[in-house]
């Protein structure tokens, strides 16, 4: 085998690997051609590729040089089952990549005079419609956001190389999605700022990662595997920061109108607190709240506010609701 080739992944489906003859990748594109009276040519509309399909032919011998000792029947045996209830899972193509798919067809031939296999030949197709699902998300190997977060980087060192003007709204996103991940970060290390701030921060991570999956033509190639993977590594760690936080902290419901209602919690209280005034700043909100206002930028950090300089009657601003206040 030629030095190209032989440190490629050898061609699998569902972790099991196999030996091929040689295969077939057939992908294409939806396109719609409007013609008009009178006028020469058409007017192509391009509507997103199609799914890649996927031919192999493959000779399951038992003990032949370079197999497996159970290449024939067991493994065998073993993709059957997964093609008859039509598994979807990683099909590695070796100079590809490797994408989710099922198998729409598996052929088995017998020959007499061969007693020791069969020759087979499998078609697959791709399934995109789990390959953006929670559900779908495989391989989980990060234990928190943070390791998460950096190995996203560094899968996705290769956008920084593409000087290709298409790849700039990939990066933007991505970027993104590592400023939500630092966000957080910063959050964390405020013990004050815990409770709500630092779930809809890690919420907010979990739907940025979301949006990148189903959005990033960077990912639709399967040669970049490794970045989408690393894409929803991180999906899976902040869904599941998420769900801790959310069981780690409870907040009360907003009190009365102009009163400041108290919400017992485990590890942070928040209070609320209703503008009655036609409109009043920040500055005065914090007054109002803590007796000054040197803690009116956390009043910003923990609330949507467009202006600080008129926040509009009936707004509902939440706090860090303080011992001493709660007495």
């Amino acid at each position: 085998m030629a030095d190209e080739f032989k440190n490629l992944a050898r061609f699998g489906f569902a972790g099991i690997e196999f030996p091929v003859d040689g295969y077939t990748v057939k992908g294409s594109g939806r396109q719609h051609v409007h013609t008009y009276a009178h006028v020469h040519g058409g007017d192509p509309e391009k509507l997103g590729r199609n799914l890649y399909e996927v031919e192999c032919s493959a000779c399951f011998y038992k003990n032949s040089p370079q197999t497996a000792e159970d290449l024939w029947p067991n493994r065998l045996k073993s993709l059957r089952s997964l093609f008859e209830v039509q598994t979807t899972d990683w099909l590695v193509i070796p100079t590809v990549g490797r994408l989710k798919a099922f198998a729409t067809n598996w052929d088995q031939e017998f020959v007499a005079r061969i007693l020791n296999g069969e020759k087979t030949k499998f078609r697959f197709l791709e399934d995109k419609a789990e390959a953006f699902t929670i559900d779908g998300i495989v391989n989980v190997q990060t234990s928190s956001v943070k390791s998460a977060a950096q190995a996203l980087v560094t899968k996705t060192q290769a956008l920084n190389d593409q000087a290709a003007s298409a790849f700039v709204a990939d990066k933007n996103i991505l970027d993104g999605i590592q400023d939500a991940a630092n966000s957080i970060f910063a959050v964390r290390d405020q013990v004050a700022l815990g409770g709500l701030l630092f779930e809809e921060r890690v919420a907010m991570l979990a739907q940025l990662c979301a949006e990148a999956v189903q959005t990033v033509k960077f990912f639709e190639d399967p040669s970049n595997w490794a970045s989408l993977d690393a894409t929803k590594d991180l999906w899976a760690a902040a869904v599941q920061l998420r769900g801790e936080t959310a069981a780690s902290y409870h907040v009360a419901q907003p009190g009365s109108a102009g009163q400041p209602h108290s919400g017992a919690g485990t590890a942070v209280q928040f209070g609320y607190y209703i503008v009655q005034a036609a409109s009043m700043t920040i500055g005065e909100i914090a007054t109002a709240v803590y007796g000054d206002t040197t803690r009116a930028i956390e009043l910003l950090q923990l609330n949507a506010i467009e202006d600080a300089f008129s926040i509009p009657r009936n707004t509902q601003l939440r706090y860090v609701l303080d011992q001493d206040i709660a007495a």
